[in-house]
């Protein structure tokens, strides 16, 4: 039923004598609601119309109070009547100078009756929508409290309107007694709905991206809107003046299509559409829907398929979740027809799929991994992963000096800087994820380059730290340790003679005391040995240093702390010591 016939059946039905309510039924997200808060009142207007969403009640006195603040409260000229019409129960209230705090007398006042009796004045058509979405007792209670109302007074007609169909599983009882006509509510203009959306699209590519999504027969307008709320942005920063190849757009189009709807119907996260694609193998094909853990739906897999093939450097999943914008992946988006350089050869991704001599080809990727030019490390990855591959596989031949030895001596040639530089590229936000995210299963070097990252990363914030401990002191970094990886390598890690000169020149008493603190609690565990042993040595340093410095310095504030601090030290030191002991021994 398209919606000019829609519109047709609903406004003979409602001008029709009936013995039930009207019940508009369809599935989430085809329109129903907005069709009938905006356009039905342009085809119906002499009537007056309410709108009201059950959702979020929890008795049917709560509806009868919503009622009341949509049909009078939420209308100035509505409210005089309101007042006119309950003169006799306002006179019950002092005199209040707000119409707020009127409002708020009148419900907290009005018994139940009295609000039956206001709501019997009213005229029009009272929509209620959601109804699918309370539970089921509330449900029929709101349904026979409207079917009595227009039974008894036909001038204010009730349309119902749910989600009723297979999709939800929810029903609305004895609906054979509640609705006397119902109307079923689906999208079969989604090529119009489609056409009103997309006319800022550009007309010369308007067609084929309607094409394309009418394609994935969607008729959920609720996806189809962010889909749509996804796509446009790519659009804008395009010339008139530069085309785009149809199977460019083909391309975006079904790769958004397909992150958008695994999101929105199956529920995606971010990290889902690889895992579930990767462990999809395992799994049984079916018709429907309703997996077991075990199982995949054909249009599950489908999806699945089309969004790992295009996912644009694995960005269109995060602009699909709004984590980053249209201007970080759009220069991934649609590929750029101009003259290949030969000088470009290496940096292809995927030069088997070019017009290219393999031999051309071969005299660029060996400059490039001989590091001949000074390549960026992303240009050389590429290129030296592209060899491996395609001489393994036997697309090209290898090159006789390109040896395994060759290539690692050029590997471990890269700085600390050039390294960050290519994380820092790869992934902006990389300081603020964790970065076995960033690993590529297969991609030996590129983990062998992340692991690096990691070990440059993790030193400079231990230099951070080092500096800050000498600079600021003890304090400044106590917490950090406690939350850090090498808490239980402190000494080892910050460096235990810069430890014993910080105590014995530049800390603070509190410094001391803290630092001593900190020992306490970090060995306050039973099983010492299994976390500490290789502490052991720098606790010995740690205690011998500062054993013999506070022998040398008079009494004083600073000596009572290192005291303290030397104490601390023996008892922790014996402790691990005697832990490790009783573990050899239950050993032999």
């Amino acid at each position: 039923m398209n919606k000019e016939t829609i519109i047709s059946v609903l406004i003979r039905v409602l001008k029709e004598k009936r013995d039930g309510l009207v019940l508009i039924n369809g599935e989430w997200g085809v329109g129903k609601t907005y069709f009938l808060q905006t356009e039905f009142k342009q085809y119906y207007p002499d009537v007056n119309h309410f709108y009201m969403s059950v959702l979020g009640l929890n008795s049917l006195q709560d509806f009868k109070d919503r009622m009341l603040g949509i049909t009078y409260l939420d209308n100035s000229s509505e409210l005089k009547k309101l007042g006119d019409l309950t003169s006799s129960a306002a006179s019950v209230f002092t005199q209040e100078e707000s119409t707020g705090k009127f409002t708020e007398q009148i419900f907290s006042t009005f018994s139940g009756a009295m609000k039956d009796y206001v709501l019997k004045d009213l005229s029009g058509i009272f929509i209620i929508d959601d109804l699918e979405r309370i539970p089921q007792l509330l449900r029929d209670e709101i349904a026979t409290f409207c079917l009595q109302g227009y039974q008894n007074d036909s001038s204010l007609d009730y349309i119902l309107v749910g989600n009723f169909s297979k999709q939800s599983s929810e029903v609305l009882s004895h609906k054979e007694k509640v609705v006397s006509d119902e109307i079923y509510f689906s999208v079969n203009n989604i090529y119009e709905i489609l056409q009103q959306k997309l006319v800022v699209l550009d007309e010369r590519y308007r067609s084929l991206v309607m094409q394309v999504i009418t394609g994935f027969e969607e008729s959920n307008l609720r996806i189809i809107n962010r889909v749509i709320m996804k796509l446009l942005p790519l659009f804008e920063n395009i010339g008139s003046e530069r085309e785009i190849s149809e199977i460019d757009i083909k391309n975006l189009v079904s790769s958004l299509c397909s992150h958008v709807i695994l999101k929105e119907k199956f529920s995606y996260q971010e990290n889902d559409y690889r895992n579930n694609y990767m462990s999809s193998s395992l799994k049984t094909l079916t018709a429907t829907s309703e997996n077991e853990p075990d199982e995949i739906s054909k249009e599950e897999s489908n999806l699945l398929n089309i969004a790992v093939y295009k996912p644009y450097n694995n960005l269109m999943a995060p602009y699909c979740f709004n984590i980053i914008s249209q201007k970080d992946i759009a220069p991934y988006i649609f590929s750029v027809q101009e003259a290949l350089r030969k000088s470009d050869y290496a940096s292809l991704m995927q030069p088997e799929r070019f017009n290219i001599l393999e031999s051309d080809y071969l005299d660029e990727v060996t400059k490039v991994i001989l590091k001949i030019n000074s390549p960026t490390l992303s240009l050389w990855l590429t290129a030296t992963n592209n060899y491996l591959r395609l001489s393994e596989l036997k697309y090209i031949k290898k090159v006789k000096g390109l040896t395994n030895k060759v290539i690692e001596d050029c590997k471990l040639s890269f700085s600390a800087d050039e390294i960050k530089a290519y994380f820092y590229e790869a992934a902006p936000n990389s300081d603020d994820i964790p970065l076995h995210i960033l690993r590529r299963d297969g991609n030996e070097l590129h983990n062998f380059f992340l692991k690096k990252y990691s070990e440059i990363i993790n030193n400079e914030k231990i230099d951070g730290l080092k500096n800050k401990m000498i600079k600021v002191g003890w304090n400044a970094i106590d917490m950090d340790i406690y939350q850090s990886k090498f808490k239980f390598k402190l000494l080892e890690t910050l460096d235990v003679n810069l430890i014993i000169d910080a105590i014995k020149n530049i800390w603070s008493i509190h410094d001391i005391q803290m630092f001593s603190n900190h020992l306490s609690s970090l060995y306050n565990f039973s099983n010492l040995s299994d976390f500490l042993s290789d502490e052991l040595p720098y606790l010995k340093k740690l205690y011998g240093a500062l054993n013999s410095h506070q022998k040398r310095i008079p009494n004083s504030f600073r000596r009572g702390a290192i005291i303290e601090l030397v104490n601390c030290v023996k008892s922790v030191k014996e402790s691990l010591e005697e832990n490790m002991s009783s573990k050899n021994t239950n050993r032999q």
